[in-house]
């Protein structure tokens, strides 16, 4: 579940999400919140997966997201 600035918590906020490619999970299970006026960053060896949250959020890429109930 992809949410935006509406959202109370912060300027960004994903939750639960998987997402893959070729078959290959990149993501599973990912949450974050990224607050307003936050500088945030990934970091990680190559292949592990830093750019898939910016092209899911972006949709560039699929993703499956999952139910939150809050």
């Amino acid at each position: 579940m992809l949410e935006h600035s509406s959202h109370r918590d912060g300027a960004v906020a994903v939750r639960r999400v998987n997402a893959g490619y070729s078959g290959r999970a990149a993501l599973e299970g990912v949450t974050f919140t990224i607050e307003t006026g936050c500088l945030a960053g990934l970091v990680g060896p190559n292949g592990s997966g830093k750019s898939t949250p910016l092209k899911v959020m972006l949709h560039f890429t699929p993703f499956k997201p999952t139910a939150v109930l809050e």
